[in-house]
């Protein structure tokens, strides 16, 4: 998801980063960023790929969840230092 944030003009890569970065929680950031970045994909993917993607979110979220905090903390920290 890192990688196709690349490709997309700068004003959205700067509403994603803003709506990323003003979430509350690490947990939070990381479900805004996929939400955000999954929005972009689908709209672009005929309707079949777009339901693959979206089971494959669900399970991203289901793995997100079973993280321990201090998992969370690492990944949030990896996210922000990527959107910076």
């Amino acid at each position: 998801m890192l990688i196709h944030r690349e490709g997309l003009e700068r004003k959205t890569d700067d509403l994603i980063k803003s709506f990323v970065q003003g979430a509350p929680t690490g947990e939070m950031k990381l479900t805004a960023f996929v939400g955000t970045i999954l929005r972009t994909v689908v709209q672009n993917m005929n309707e079949q790929l777009g339901i693959e993607i979206t089971e494959l979110v669900s399970r991203y979220l289901a793995y997100i969840h079973a993280l321990s905090a201090n998992e969370k903390e690492m990944l949030t920290d990896f996210l922000d230092e990527k959107l910076s």
